[in-house]
């Protein structure tokens, strides 16, 4: 995957499990971070794709 999903494109039932594994309260929502660090995980990740 090139990209990280928005939060609005993961399933709720997947955001649920992550929570319940994760012990995480209810209010709890995906967050990809500064737009800095999408950019270096994404850089990241398509380097050991290459």
């Amino acid at each position: 995957m090139a990209r990280f999903p928005s939060p609005d494109e993961i399933p709720e039932v997947v955001i649920d499990h992550v929570r319940r594994c994760l012990e995480l309260p209810e209010d709890v929502w995906p967050d990809h971070g500064a737009p800095a660090a999408r950019r270096r995980i994404a850089s990241w990740c398509a380097s050991v794709r290459a």
